[in-house]
């Protein structure tokens, strides 16, 4: 492999790994003293589900489909806010 197409590949890999660490730490972040508030009442999550919320929550946010549609989103708001108000 071409030196420079192997320090490519090497510094995307690392920024990846980096990346998907931060949004493992946003997700833990996010959840961290999370309650559930709702009309029957108020929930705070034990330790168990606290993880299992974690889980789930990176689950999704690591599907391809789930991205892609969230990128997809993300470009449409993009392009409504570059248009005129009607």
């Amino acid at each position: 492999m071409h030196p420079e197409i192997k320090l490519a590949r090497e510094n995307a890999e690392r920024n990846l790994r980096e990346g998907l660490d931060t949004e493992n730490q946003l997700i833990k972040d996010y959840l961290e003293g999370y309650e559930f508030r709702g009309d029957g009442g108020d929930h705070t999550p034990n330790e168990f589900e606290e993880v299992l919320l974690i889980d789930a929550v990176g689950g999704l946010a690591g599907d391809e489909k789930f991205r892609a549609l969230v990128a997809k989103n993300e470009s449409l708001r993009r392009l409504l806010d570059s248009l005129p108000q009607r």
